[in-house]
């Protein structure tokens, strides 16, 4: 049979898995680069223009400790599945400045989960394990899923999704979200059926221009009853508080400072 890849809905609709002509476009980071030991990324990433010109000692010496920490913290707010909190030890990473704060990513190093930053917010995070781009490269895997019963139901999808976005400090309204998400359940095509998946997708929608900015998702397993997925595009998110001296930090001088922040913000 032909194979079949993940692809999402409307959010009014089920999601379900299509066929390979419809294939998704692959997340920035996740599975591509297994490296063998801890440290920088060997992986070449585009710098936009926001970025600020160079690293410095100072940066570099508070940025994976600020990631690290950021890091452990969502393990402790959101109860994932890690025996100890990670180190420099157990983890690969990347970063640059930009005027906004931090942008790059840190990951464990077994690739099971993945944070991303982005001007100065968490804009991603992943659990490779059980978020949803897994089915999509395994029928078998797919169909196997698909056997087992959800511990949760779509309300209580919800209420986690809503207590892991409010223990990042994010209020719906006050980010221009909806207050009210949308929940769906994945379902998988096979043979004719549609069968339920224990994933979940939930939604909070841009307030303002839905159609172009996708808000926030989350998708919550109904087999660990825990966040695995994380996406935040919301415009009006706060970002994450910097050192006072950031900029000093990064040898940029006070002229150059009102310079950078006449440019538009991202």
């Amino acid at each position: 049979m032909q194979a079949s890849i993940l692809s999402a809905q409307q959010t009014n609709r089920p999601l379900r898995v299509l066929p390979n002509n419809k294939q998704a476009k692959p997340l920035p980071w996740g599975t591509t680069t297994n490296l063998a030991a801890p440290g920088w990324s060997k992986v070449k990433q585009p710098r936009p223009l926001d970025s600020i010109g160079t690293n410095t000692p100072a940066f570099d010496a508070w940025a994976v400790p600020f990631m690290l920490s950021y890091a452990n913290s969502i393990l402790n707010l959101w109860k994932l599945q890690c025996d100890k909190p990670v180190s420099t030890n157990d983890t690969t990473w990347y970063y640059y400045p930009s005027r906004l704060g931090l942008c790059g990513n840190i990951a464990t190093i077994n690739r099971r989960y993945v944070w991303s930053f982005n001007f100065g917010r968490m804009d991603l995070f992943m659990d490779e394990d059980y978020f949803a781009r897994n089915i999509a490269y395994s029928d078998e895997f797919g169909e196997r899923l698909s056997k087992i019963k959800s511990n949760i139901s779509k309300d209580e999808a919800r209420k986690i999704a809503e207590d892991a976005l409010h223990a990042l400090g994010i209020s719906p309204r006050k980010s221009g979200l909806r207050g009210q998400p949308k929940v769906t359940q994945y379902l998988y095509e096979w043979g004719g059926k549609q069968l339920p998946l224990p994933l979940f997708l939930v939604k909070w929608e841009d307030m303002e221009e839905p159609d172009n900015w996708p808000g926030v998702e989350m998708q919550v397993s109904g087999i660990i009853d825990r966040v695995v997925s994380y996406s935040n595009h919301a415009p009006k998110t706060p970002r994450l508080p910097l050192p006072t001296n950031y900029f000093e930090m990064l040898g940029v001088s006070p002229t150059n400072q009102v310079k950078i922040f006449r440019a538009k913000t991202p």
